[in-house]
């Protein structure tokens, strides 16, 4: 039995020894580097303007991570805020004509609406050959006069509803040229290459 002892003994003990190495090399083999051929997938996006206007802000430089949305230029505004401004007006004023041009309509059927009651007044009185035949003419005159006037009343309102509209697609595109004046980056990623400066 005591022969056993010496034999197990030293064998339990290079056992052991062979696992401590196989775990310490196994440790160090986990740390390594493994290296293979692959292809890395960029995307390129250029920023620029829509407009040309000069460049008031570059808020980034090269190196510089620009998250998707960020405002990355903006360029001098005051041009296309004038523009807009004059297209606001010039809706407005758009508006208060076609106002004025409904009025003139409504004014210009009540005077044709007195014409042609004066005018049927004045036949029944030319039948019974109580005005002349002169009176009966102005009246005709007058009541043709006031038809003229009603039409070109609705043309000045056709015109106004049609200037209303070309105002409100200027404000359109004035709104929409206001806007370019804020360049925003339509992806996240980092800046490699900066063409402008401010000023320019």
């Amino acid at each position: 039995m005591k022969n056993f002892k010496r034999i197990i003994i030293p064998f339990i003990l290079i056992i052991a020894v062979f696992i401590f190495i196989f775990f310490l090399s196994n440790k160090k083999k986990g740390t390594t580097k493994i290296q293979t051929v692959g292809i890395i997938e960029a995307i390129e996006i250029n920023l620029s303007s829509k407009i040309t206007e000069k460049i008031k802000e570059i808020r980034f430089k090269e190196g510089d991570y620009v998250k998707s949305g960020d405002i990355s230029i903006i360029l001098d505004q005051e041009k296309k805020l004038a523009e807009y401004e004059q297209a606001e007006a010039n809706l407005e004023v758009a508006k208060a004509n076609l106002l004025i041009a409904q009025a003139d309509v409504e004014h210009a059927k009540i005077n044709l609406f007195d014409a042609k009651r004066d005018l049927e007044r004045i036949t029944l009185l030319f039948k019974e050959e109580s005005v002349s035949l002169i009176d009966k003419e102005k009246q005709e005159i007058n009541y043709a006069l006031r038809e003229s006037d009603l039409k070109k009343s609705r043309s000045s309102e056709l015109l106004n509803k049609a200037l209303i509209k070309q105002a409100e697609a200027n404000l359109k595109v004035a709104v929409e040229n206001l806007n370019d004046t804020v360049i925003k980056s339509p992806i996240s990623g980092v800046v490699s290459y900066r063409a402008f400066e401010p000023g320019e």
